[in-house]
């Protein structure tokens, strides 16, 4: 009772759309009640474009778009599911978050004693978590036992599995009087690493400003320097007052190209192979530099390209090692 969801040619890419749908809804603690009442809403407010043609017996009938039969279809569906689920006992992923709030919202005295027993809740990577876990975390923390949560909204690389990156922007909405700390000192990466990262900031938007002919605040940098901080900057014209300041105690970049002008370079391929026997050749030429083949690593988008690589370093006599990495073209490296 689908037909206007369901694609004949692939019926399998149908359910696998339905399935994505019904958990992106779960994840945000929708129901098939509360998506009904949205699309009450929704059709009250919203004029419908109504196509018409002649029935067979010779009157006019109005039909209506695809978009609201189809919605009702699928709020036909999720009912249907969740009522299947529930007379087979069964819950699945979403509902192992979205139960437990039903539970700590209509007992308050349970709420309260799991406050008491867990005094510091402690949550990373809090970009990664969806809605339901963030409200989750509501119900399970309070003003006796607020939670610390790290995050950066930049890092957000799970949204297909429900996560909502907003989580870091609504922390202060969601847990009033909740403090703020910006780890803005890295302690990891070289100093032209950090550069290149507030460039690329900036640019993303809502980042800081570029300066042109920007000059230093002496007093500003006097005060990172007995911090043991060190200002990040461009070697170009504009000065990049970005978020993010190296550490003086990071390490340097011990194999920049071209003498050390650009410790980073983008470079263009037109093909994969052109990709990857151009990734190959840099690495050559690093350690031919006097780099060690340990010191060096090749982080690609996809497994094959790792493959790809490691085989295009083979050509070239360098060994590359990929542990327990598996394509459906085989071992990786």
């Amino acid at each position: 009772d689908c037909e206007k969801l369901l694609k004949m040619k692939r019926p399998s890419e149908t359910a696998r759309q339905i399935v994505e749908h019904i958990n992106y809804l779960k994840n945000r603690l929708l129901t098939p009640e509360s998506l009904a009442a949205a699309l009450d809403q929704w059709e009250s407010v919203t004029d419908f474009n109504m196509s018409t043609h002649n029935s067979r017996h010779g009157q006019t009938e109005v039909v209506p778009t695809l978009d609201k039969q189809a919605a009702r279809q699928f709020l036909r569906i999720f009912r249907l599911y969740e009522e299947e689920k529930s007379a087979r006992q069964r819950v699945d992923f979403a509902d192992l978050i979205a139960l437990p709030i039903r539970i700590l919202e209509s007992e308050r005295e349970l709420a309260d004693s799991y406050r008491k027993k867990y005094r510091f809740v402690l949550v990373d990577e809090y970009q990664d978590v969806s809605r339901s876990v963030a409200t989750l975390l509501r119900h399970l923390c309070g003003p006796q036992n607020p939670p610390w949560v790290v995050g950066d909204a930049r890092q957000a690389i799970y949204r297909f599995l429900g996560a909502a990156a907003e989580n870091v922007e609504d922390f202060e909405k969601d847990f009033p009087g909740g403090e703020i700390f910006e780890l803005n000192v890295n302690y990891r990466s070289c100093h032209e690493i950090v550069v290149v990262a507030n460039q690329l900031d900036s640019l993303m938007g809502a980042g800081p400003a570029v300066r042109e002919g920007a000059g230093y605040d002496e007093r500003r940098h006097a005060s990172l320097r007995e911090q043991g901080l060190t200002e990040v900057r461009s070697t170009g014209a504009a000065e990049y007052d970005g978020r993010w300041r190296a550490a003086r105690a990071n390490p340097s970049s011990s194999y920049p190209s071209d003498g050390g002008k650009r410790p980073v370079r983008i470079s263009v391929a037109n093909s994969d192979l052109a990709e990857q026997e151009g990734v190959a050749a840099q690495i050559e030429d690093w350690i031919k530099q006097g780099a060690a083949p340990g010191e060096v690593a090749a982080l690609t988008r996809r497994n094959i390209d790792v493959r790809n690589i490691a085989l295009a370093l083979g050509r070239l006599g360098i060994k590359a090692v990929a542990a327990r990495l598996a394509t459906p073209e085989g071992a990786g490296g």
